[in-house]
């Protein structure tokens, strides 16, 4: 018994301290100033990275320490659950390697931070993924859970694992069981959603055998320590890994981390289901149209310092408009103190979060993406509007945000954190109806081709195959839903090709 554990602290311990404590070692150089000599800052840093190091070696260590003395079983682990709002579990779940039908087909296994009904655009797009991919691969997902039990579900015909996380570090959920679950599993894909610190030093520590997808879904841009501490676990990842998928190809072009592993990454744009945003109940746009009135603006996001929403309501003290802006957070009361200040209560409402806004994309004529940091990666949330046919005023970003709605044919693009370019560019569209009218039509034509959830499901079972074996020939593509489909041909109806 001492043997093997011995044994196991060898070959995992030691290891994952190298990793850890080549993250404590290099901070002082990374953060220190001309002098050579750190900085307050940095020895706050080195603090937090000295703590972050210790608490994961020591989750680690209790990970293998448990495993050992009880056969397997891993820290507070309860049995498949139904879940009221998911797919109940009807059959056993498959082993992973092992498919439904005679012929074995290649397992994956993901690997994300959370995974819905926890919100947030990187869970949203991973359960869009998993539940486009599962009829092509044995797939599963790990993800950390809220608290310090494990919770395995079947939702909606994925098996998802929400690992117990009794410890966070600078916010960061730690799951001690996740080194052993990615171990375990043989996955010959692992698929590790980024950021993540404590999944990628998981992954390294795990020792896995499967072949390393990453999708590198943003820099880590406001926490710039951290980003520095982390560092050398995220190279470590990023040259082991077999392909990085990024979103966009100007997350390539601008990101510092990538710079090196350019003939790695494949742009793979993110798709969603369309067709719950090409129709709704027009009664609903009826209401809302008589609330607010025509020429209205519609933006929608977390009440976050990087959505730069307080641009866009000094914006409309200049547009001949209203706005509505759909969305929680914690800069609320100073959103609202700005309205007053701006003396625009009489145009902007801060509608906090609705059951549905899909009637408000069609009740409305542009929308705002007014965002002022790389933060915004992406921005999901165009995708939703283009669908809905209406012309989008987003912002310059060194992101996907201008890659999504492009600048004169599905919207206007202006400078970020500029209220003067914003309330130009809202006049313009508001004031030509027929410019409107032709850069939604461009919209929702773009959305079909390039962010419709099929598209990028197939694109990513090519890669996988490629990963898996360069020279196969491909296997069946995953087939589409009723629903997906019956978008389809809405769009195909008004002159889209899918």
């Amino acid at each position: 018994m001492v043997s093997n554990l011995s044994h196991a602290l060898l070959r995992w311990i030691i290891p994952f301290s190298f990793v850890t404590s080549s993250v404590v070692f290099t901070t002082p150089l990374a953060l220190a100033g001309t002098t050579g000599i750190p900085t307050p800052a940095s020895s706050s840093a080195i603090e937090l990275s000295l703590y972050g190091a210790v608490a994961l070696g020591v989750s680690l260590l209790v990970s293998i320490v448990r495993r050992r003395r009880t056969a397997g079983a891993e820290l507070g682990h309860v049995p498949f659950q139904d879940v009221a709002s998911f797919t109940p579990l009807s059959t056993p779940v498959l082993p992973i390697g092992v498919g439904s039908t005679n012929r074995p087909r290649n397992s994956v296994l993901h690997v994300g931070k959370f995974y819905p009904p926890h919100m947030g655009g990187i869970e949203t797009h991973l359960q869009v993924l998993c539940e486009g991919l599962r009829d092509a691969f044995d797939l599963s997902a790990i993800v950390s859970n809220d608290g310090a039990t494990t919770v395995e579900e079947k939702i909606r015909g994925v098996a998802v694992a929400r690992l117990a996380a009794p410890l966070k570090v600078l916010s960061a959920p730690i799951c001690p069981s996740m080194v052993h679950r990615i171990r375990a599993s043989k996955a010959e894909i692992v698929h590790l959603h980024l950021p993540n610190p404590a999944a990628a030093a998981a992954w390294l520590a795990s020792g896995s055998r499967g072949k390393l997808v990453v999708t590198y879904h943003s820099d880590i841009i406001r926490q710039k320590y951290v980003a520095k501490m982390l560092e050398p676990i995220l190279h470590a990842v990023l040259r082991r890994s077999a392909a990085i998928v990024v979103s966009s190809p100007e997350m390539i072009r601008y990101s510092p981390v990538l710079a090196e592993y350019r003939d790695k990454c494949h742009v793979i744009p993110f798709g969603i289901p369309l067709d719950q945003f090409t129709k709704c109940d027009p009664v609903s746009v009826r209401e809302i149209r008589e609330t607010y009135g025509d020429r209205l603006i519609l933006s929608a996001g977390r009440l976050v310092y990087y959505k730069g929403f307080e641009y866009l309501i000094r914006a409309m003290a200049n547009v001949r408009g209203k706005l509505v802006i759909v969305g929680k957070g914690p800069l609320r009361p100073q959103l609202e103190e700005l309205i007053a200040q701006a003396g625009v209560a009489d145009k902007v409402t801060l509608l906090g979060n609705v059951p549905d806004l899909v009637p408000y994309y069609h009740a409305s004529d542009i929308f705002a993406l007014p965002s002022i940091a790389r933060s915004e990666a992406f921005g999901i949330v165009q995708i939703e509007a283009m669908a809905a046919g209406i012309p989008v005023v987003n912002t310059n970003l060194e992101t996907g945000v201008p890659y999504v709605s492009l600048h004169g044919q599905t919207g206007l693009t202006v400078p970020p954190s500029d209220e003067g370019a914003l309330a130009s560019a809202l006049n313009v569209l508001l004031d030509n109806q027929e410019l409107r009218e032709s850069m939604g039509r461009a919209a929702r034509q773009r959305a079909y081709q390039e962010f419709v959830d099929t598209t990028m499901i197939e694109r990513m079972t090519d890669l996988y195959e490629k990963v898996i074996d360069p020279r196969s020939v491909g296997r069946p593509k995953p087939k589409r839903t009723e629903n997906t489909q019956a978008a389809i041909e809405v769009g195909r109806a008004r002159g889209v090709s899918a």
